[in-house]
């Protein structure tokens, strides 16, 4: 059988909505499951994920951008620059998506905590 607990909200008109804890995490009074808020290092871990995977993407896609948009050709034409670059920008996709990863369970774990 699921366990329910009703949380009380504090006294007044401006209480917060009483909310029944049960098998499918918190639910309002008012029938709307809660659902965790991702805050503003959630959105900036999710924004650079987004934008390193989108520099890896263009430097497999098209490899010579670098030299066409600054001007300079600092490998020689090897392709060694380009490809440091796109493992540093993999390296990085990885990191800020197991980041951003990371605090959408702790916003959820700490809405689903009774």
């Amino acid at each position: 059988m699921a366990r329910i607990r009703l949380r009380h909200g504090g006294g007044g008109a401006a209480a917060a909505p009483q909310s029944i804890e049960g098998e499918g995490g918190v639910v309002t009074s008012e029938g709307r499951e809660a659902r965790p808020v991702m805050g503003v290092r959630g959105w900036v871990e999710t924004a650079g994920a987004f934008l390193s995977a989108l520099a890896f993407v263009l430097l497999l896609v098209r490899p010579g951008w670098i030299e066409a948009l600054l001007g300079v050709d600092p490998d020689l034409g090897s392709g060694a620059l380009e490809a440091v670059i796109a493992v540093f920008a993999l390296c990085a996709t990885v990191a800020f998506s197991l980041m951003a990863r990371w605090e959408w369970r702790r916003r959820a774990r700490a809405v689903n905590t009774p």
